[in-house]
């Protein structure tokens, strides 16, 4: 690991609340030269949702609530909906 020199980082923490159910709406952070990013659901009744990456929605995989991770990708806009009005999304990268 030749000229590496790795230093932790603080994670950030990104909120964003789904105020209608089953309508989209976008988690537009952008940031660049993430390390990891990890996106999942607040805990409550029914956290599952559905995310995408495109704004044409035609295709969009679908999450119980768990959760999904990606590791040394750009952090893109993220589209996300519920069928419970009121869903937190929670977002969490490192940089």
């Amino acid at each position: 690991m030749s000229g590496f020199a790795y230093s932790a980082k603080t994670p950030t923490i990104i909120n964003y609340t789904l105020i209608n159910a089953n309508t989209w709406y976008a988690i537009n952070s952008e940031v660049k030269g993430v390390r990891k990013w990890f996106l999942k659901a607040r805990e409550s009744t029914d956290n599952s949702f559905d995310y995408d990456f495109t704004s044409g929605h035609l295709t969009y995989l679908t999450n119980g609530g768990q959760g999904v991770s990606f590791d040394g990708c750009d952090l893109p806009v993220i589209y996300t909906k519920s069928a419970t009005a009121g869903t937190i999304m929670e977002l969490i990268y490192w940089g």
